[in-house]
């Protein structure tokens, strides 16, 4: 998973991405550069509503002064501090007086976001839907706490692409921000199927699952989706929570726990699922794995729309990347690039190749 102002995952330096179709995403990354494109090879065609920029809509947080646990709080503090007002002006003491009095009212003004609860932490999505969060990871947590956003940009295009009703599948749900946005999107009409396999962060995913009201059409497997069903070992870091994944040879010294957790085959698991609209992915580097034990179930769902976390890097550890993207183009399915404003720029397969880490939407041709 993509941890915004952070160094790779998995102890890999990653190498310059080359695309000047998409040099503003470039920019906010910090990689600049351009992609070799076959220019002879016609691109990869989206619905023009696509290219689009899209919007997310931010519902109005209630404010600390308003807030059943903060509010009593801050208005005995009021209180303490008129209380005191006419003896700290009397000593001379107005200045201070007065910026106390400012920070206070600023304070009222906050939004309640977050609240700590003993191992974890409740906090607002910038939608005004609740979350539980890890408070020792210092990836994802944070951005969530702090703005109520974590990949702004993907949350954009899932948004526009869900419509109620649909059938959704989530690969590496972790604490699940992007599960409320899906779940918002196809409503209680709609199913989604959400995978984690770190055990700590899907009892987080339950918890916000559970407090959401989702638990209707929401399902969490806590199982890691892979090609074969069977116990395997992760590496976890002790403060990214959003970098578990399936230990190998190359895994380095900063993952320091191993945890071994039931690995299932989506196509076993979901026999009975007639077909999907979309499959959203983020496995750190198993999404071949993943994808190929889903074969069947892609291929039966004639309209799927296929959002991926795409990381060459950490693929190549576990299969072989360009015989990956030929499968996956080989099923009739263009690539797309999704830029931070949740637009998306059409990739070749060299582009695509090319690239060192970007998320992805791959759509079947109409």
């Amino acid at each position: 998973m993509r941890r915004e102002g952070e160094t790779p995952s998995h102890g890999v330096h990653r190498g310059r991405a080359h695309s000047s179709a998409v040099e503003h995403y470039l920019d906010t990354v910090g990689v600049t550069g351009s992609i070799p494109v076959a220019p002879t090879i016609p691109a990869p065609q989206f619905p023009p509503s696509l290219r689009k920029p899209a919007t997310l809509v931010d519902q109005p947080l209630p404010a600390l002064r308003d807030s059943a646990l903060f509010g009593p709080a801050l208005s005995r503090l009021a209180e303490a501090i008129a209380t005191i007002g006419p003896e700290a002006r009397a000593g001379g003491l107005d200045e201070r007086l007065t910026a106390l009095e400012a920070a206070l009212v600023r304070l009222e003004s906050l939004p309640e976001r977050v609240i700590p609860l003993g191992d974890r932490v409740l906090a607002l999505t910038h939608a005004g839907q609740r979350i539980f969060l890890d408070p020792q990871d210092i990836g994802i947590a944070p951005h969530i706490a702090l703005t109520g956003l974590w990949e702004p940009g993907v949350e954009r295009l899932l948004r526009r692409l869900l419509r109620p009703g649909q059938s959704v599948v989530e690969i590496g749900a972790n604490m699940g921000y992007h599960t409320l946005a899906m779940a918002a999107a196809i409503g209680p009409a709609g199913r989604l199927h959400a995978f984690e396999a770190h055990p700590r962060t899907a009892s987080l995913l339950a918890a916000t699952i559970a407090i959401n009201g989702l638990g209707g059409f929401v399902t969490l497997h806590a199982a890691a989706a892979l090609d074969r069903a069977g116990e395997v070992t992760f590496a976890e870091h002790p403060s990214l929570c959003g970098s578990f994944h399936l230990a190998t040879e190359g895994t380095t010294p900063d993952f320091t726990a191993r945890l071994t957790v039931p690995g299932v085959v989506l196509d076993e698991v979901l026999a009975e699922l007639p077909a999907i609209h979309l499959l959203r992915i983020d496995a750190e580097g198993s999404e071949p794995l993943a994808l190929r034990g889903a074969a069947a179930l892609l291929a039966r769902s004639p309209e799927l729309i296929l959002v991926a976390e795409w990381s060459p890097t950490q693929m190549a550890a576990r299969a072989d990347v360009a015989a990956f993207a030929d499968w996956l183009l080989g099923q009739g399915l263009a690539a797309g690039r999704i830029l931070p404003d949740g637009g998306l720029a059409p990739l070749h397969r060299d582009a695509l190749l090319a690239l060192d880490h970007a998320d992805l939407v791959l759509m079947r041709q109409r």
